[in-house]
């Protein structure tokens, strides 16, 4: 995995980009965007997409630009959301990182979708029904105790990996985990960095992401987006509301989950 910061005193730009196209796929399962290139230090572009119905604005994808092979278009990148709902009406806004510097964008035209998408009725995030999740501060780790329901998405357990966002007073991360399966023990010194250690961090929910690489055959290829479902905040018993302190050591990587 790759450690992405998104730290406080990181600087804003406060110049609006010029916003993703948008277009709502002949199927009508999927929404492509056309996204600007910015400039050639850009190391990767956070993708958020809002829906009108919920007033919700998430993190849809992370795209990396330095894996893109597409040498034909030199004004923009393409990514196609496909974890989209019937009926409802999304747009789409961009992050820039490049530098120490964020850019935002600003918001593309508003695409409504009919039909051929997932119904309202799909679970497209995790749910944790009765299982129980519990702190320990001895073992600084997370038990689970019982079944979480996993997204109603074909090939999710082959193509998803569980996700885990923690934020602090600066930084907001996903990070991802072995397993949400029944019995297993998240151990937060191997999951988190050196910036969520002896502070005291929020564990805000669980997620599932997907990596798509250059070489789909080869796990060692470089990463060409991250895709992320919608996040789910689960109870974890033994914190005050998910917060928590973890003392000590080194660890995993994180994606940008900040905004």
């Amino acid at each position: 995995m790759t450690f992405f910061c998104a730290c406080t005193f990181e600087v804003e730009d406060e110049t609006l980009q010029n916003p993703p196209t948008a277009e709502l796929d002949k199927d009508g399962d999927g929404i492509t965007l056309g996204i600007p290139k910015l400039n050639s230090k850009v190391e990767y572009i956070q993708i958020f997409r809002t829906d009108s119905k919920t007033e919700d604005s998430v993190l849809a994808a992370i795209l990396y630009p330095a894996a893109d092979t597409n040498e034909e278009d030199t004004t923009s990148y393409l990514y196609e959301d496909s974890y989209i709902l019937n009926e409802h009406t999304y747009t789409y806004h961009l992050r820039y990182y490049y530098s120490g510097v964020y850019a935002k964008s600003k918001s593309s035209s508003a695409i409504t979708v009919n039909s051929g998408a997932y119904t309202d009725s799909t679970a497209l995030s995790y749910s944790q029904d009765s299982a129980v999740f519990t702190y320990s501060e001895t073992e600084k780790s997370i038990t689970i105790s019982g079944s979480v329901t996993e997204p109603e998405i074909d090939g999710y357990s082959d193509e998803f990996v569980p996700g885990m966002i923690v934020t602090n007073s600066e930084l907001s991360m996903i990070f991802e985990i072995p397993s949400l399966a029944d019995g297993a023990t998240i151990s937060l010194p191997s999951v988190l960095p050196s910036a969520f250690m002896n502070t005291e961090i929020e564990i805000l929910g669980f997620t599932g992401l997907k990596k798509v690489r250059t070489d789909t055959s080869d796990e060692t290829s470089d990463i060409k987006y991250i895709v992320f479902l919608p996040a789910e905040e689960f109870d974890i018993t033994g914190t005050t509301e998910n917060t928590l302190t973890v003392t000590s050591t080194e660890s995993a990587d994180g994606y940008d989950y900040s905004s």
